[in-house]
């Protein structure tokens, strides 16, 4: 294997990989790039953690991605291998992009490596937070070449907000190159947000797993067994967040909150303090004891100072978004015997809605992508184009319906 320089596994099977297997690959010189789905060792017992020493190659890449909802993330020899090879100081000078489950992360070594990492640009955790009493910016804070922090975390019961910094942090944020930041459940009270540098582009400020997602029964099941809840910020504490953000160049946001009485003011921040956004992704809940006082179009004159804005993928929880019936027949499946009359009524109902706002938001906006039928998780994509005179044509994008699921 002389010219191999990428390993790239689709899957591990239940068997995983033979230890020796493992060694081979990673101490093959010239390998540069090793990413894997699922897990590498899962054997048990004494020898899950006999993992022997060997010289890694010098990696650009490692990459290890485990099931959303699996049960066993956790592998003590996966998080063995990563300790003898992150120890390496020829992986810490050559390594550009990680991304590993938070629990297979060895923090002591990272931190103890911190200004040993000069090449770093992408680092991403996903799964549950790690118990660890530091502040992420002490583990992280030393890679000057970072430009991608990913965090997708869900969130344990009776554990503190997501912070990036402790409140009384006062700076300075030693990211100079930072360009996408992705926090699940943020704290408002986190200073991190007055000092993301001006190089900043994407922005995103979620749940994992995504609000909408809740409704499925599996979704529940998982976040039950976990023990995992959601504590979704409503619009106030999301104004709170943007508010301290000095991004004008900021090209895409996201955000995912319930809505409030300062959903106006929050919009119409979101259009001022970020002018140059090209992309825009809102997902609003509504509770049930809120009468919703914010009409479609408040919104759309609240976005539409965006003029650059060219992709809106937006859930408002309106009544033009609830889940669609026919009659009093619940329909499941995309229906073949109901072909014509269901892509019709889908089709018009969407296209009104995407209708109105391709009018009412700027000259860029080219692609809309509507939530609807929560609890099937289900976008539909609309395309739009202007005409000579002004106007605009909204359509459905192909293949959009395709087995959509009515509920």
């Amino acid at each position: 294997m002389p010219l191999l320089t990428a390993v790239r596994n689709i899957n591990t099977m239940a068997a995983g990989v033979l230890w020796m297997t493992q060694e081979a690959i990673l101490s093959h010189p010239q390998l540069r790039i090793f990413d894997i789905e699922g897990t590498l060792y899962r054997q048990f017992g004494p020898e899950t953690v006999n993992v022997a020493a060997f010289t890694a190659a010098p990696l650009t890449s490692y990459k290890q991605v485990v099931d959303d909802f699996c049960i066993l993330r956790y592998s003590p020899a996966d998080s063995l291998l990563l300790c003898v090879v992150l120890h390496q100081l020829q992986v810490q000078e050559s390594l550009e992009r990680f991304e590993v489950p938070s629990k297979l992360v060895p923090l002591a070594l990272i931190t103890e490596q911190c200004g040993q990492w000069p090449r770093l640009r992408r680092v991403v955790l996903h799964g549950e937070k790690w118990q660890d009493g530091r502040a992420v910016i002490e583990l992280l804070n030393q890679m000057a070449t970072l430009e991608e922090l990913v965090f997708t975390l869900a969130h344990s019961t009776r554990s503190d907000l997501h912070q990036i910094c402790p409140p009384n942090w006062t700076g300075p944020l030693l990211w100079p190159r930072l360009k996408t930041l992705s926090l699940t459940y943020p704290d408002p009270l986190d200073p991190v947000y007055a000092w993301l540098p001006a190089t900043l582009r994407r922005l995103m400020l979620r749940c994992w797993p995504y609000h909408y997602n809740f409704d499925s029964a599996k979704t529940w099941r998982t976040v039950e067994d976990f023990g995992w809840d959601l504590p979704i910020h409503d619009s106030s504490a999301m104004l709170n967040i943007l508010r301290q953000c000095r991004c004008s160049q900021l090209d895409s946001l996201e955000i995912e909150f319930v809505a409030g009485p300062e959903d106006t003011q929050l919009l119409q921040l979101i259009a001022a303090a970020f002018p140059e956004l090209s992309s825009l992704t809102v997902y609003r809940y509504m509770p049930w004891c809120l009468v919703d006082g914010v009409t479609q179009g408040v919104v759309w004159q609240a976005l539409r100072p965006l003029q650059h804005l060219w992709y809106l993928s937006i859930y408002l929880d309106y009544i033009e978004t609830a889940p669609l019936y026919f009659g009093n027949t619940h329909l499941g499946s995309f229906s073949k015997s109901l072909h014509y009359i269901a892509r019709a009524r889908v089709s018009s109902r969407f296209e009104q809605l995407a209708g109105s706002i391709a009018r009412s938001l700027g000259p860029a906006l080219s692609v809309i992508s509507l939530l609807q039928g929560v609890s099937t998780n289900e976008w539909v994509l609309f395309w739009v184009e202007r005409t000579d005179d002004g106007g605009c044509l909204v359509w459905l994008a192909p293949d959009a319906l395709d087995g959509y699921d009515f509920v």
